[in-house]
């Protein structure tokens, strides 16, 4: 749940600008210039990857009152509120798209400039799944044509040398990230879609309970 509602989170944030609104009530600027947004009632919501995370997300979406359709490789069936459809289909239909699948030598820059062309125009990308799914290249050139209209990452191709750390007093060398961040319609956040309380306690529990169970000579659940 926690990574699905970050996502939301994100979805709410580019579409009302309440990010950039803060900023300026902070600087006295009361103005609604270039705040406007949509509502999400009734909008096509598409999601790629059905699993634990895909299936949450989907199910606030709806409780948006939006349309959602999906695209899983795997599933055949889903929850009524729910639309399987094709990949194209869900590329061409979609107001906003959320990534929710693993990555996998399938799934390695699974949304570019081929994908990017069957969106609408305009369309919201949201991506809190694995950085390389998306083709950061295609993704700076979409957003300069408009293809994309929002983008919300909470991860990134090559995170491992920016996420979690303080960079704040460094020249940050990744002329991608920092294309990326001069784009008003940009949301990046340093994978921190999983961090809540919650979580972390379910992350320690399961951690915990796998090294009881290995330490028992059982058999993990979680072995790999």
């Amino acid at each position: 749940e926690a990574v699905a509602e970050h996502a939301i989170a994100m979805i709410m944030t580019l579409n009302r600008k309440t990010h950039k609104a803060y900023n300026r009530v902070r600087e006295g600027n009361f103005s609604l210039q270039r705040l406007e947004g949509f509502n999400l009632h009734g909008k096509t919501v598409g999601v790629i990857g059905l699993g634990k995370i895909g299936l949450a997300f989907a199910h606030i979406a709806a409780g948006f009152g939006c349309k959602v359709i999906a695209y899983d490789k795997i599933l055949s069936q889903a929850p009524d509120h729910i639309q399987l459809v094709t990949m194209d289909q869900l590329l061409a239909d979609s107001t906003i798209i959320s990534i929710h699948c693993p990555l996998t030598p399938e799934t390695h820059h699974l949304l570019n400039e081929a994908a990017f062309a069957k969106m609408k125009t305009g369309v919201m990308l949201i991506n809190t799944s694995r950085g390389a799914v998306l083709c950061t290249k295609d993704v700076i050139e979409a957003l300069k044509t408009g293809k994309i209209g929002y983008l919300g990452i909470d991860v990134y191709e090559q995170e491992e040398k920016l996420f979690f750390r303080d960079l704040s007093e460094s020249v940050i060398q990744d002329d991608m990230i920092l294309r990326l961040l001069s784009f008003p319609n940009v949301l990046i956040t340093s994978h921190q879609a999983f961090f809540t309380h919650e979580a972390l306690t379910e992350i320690a529990q399961v951690t915990l309970g796998n090294l009881a169970d290995e330490g028992a000579g059982k058999i993990s659940t979680n072995r790999v």
